[in-house]
């Protein structure tokens, strides 16, 4: 997987983006429409490219706007 994050989309270096893979633990169930249910999931991140600092901002920025 990809995941490409911006914090600030009107500055060129306002971003973070990483790759790797997820792996999922399911069960067989009768409970779920499709008959599995999901367990676990692990992510596993292989590389990362840009600037890591922009996710803590993020989240405090995140925690002030739920704060109100």
């Amino acid at each position: 997987m990809q995941a490409h994050h911006v914090y600030e989309p009107d500055k060129k270096d306002s971003w973070f983006t990483l790759g790797g893979f997820y792996d999922d633990s399911l069960v067989r169930s009768d409970l779920s429409p499709t008959g599995w249910l999901l367990t676990g999931v692990k992510l596993t991140v292989l590389w990362r490219k840009g600037d890591h600092s922009i996710m803590a901002l993020a989240r405090e920025k995140g925690r002030d706007i739920l704060a109100g």
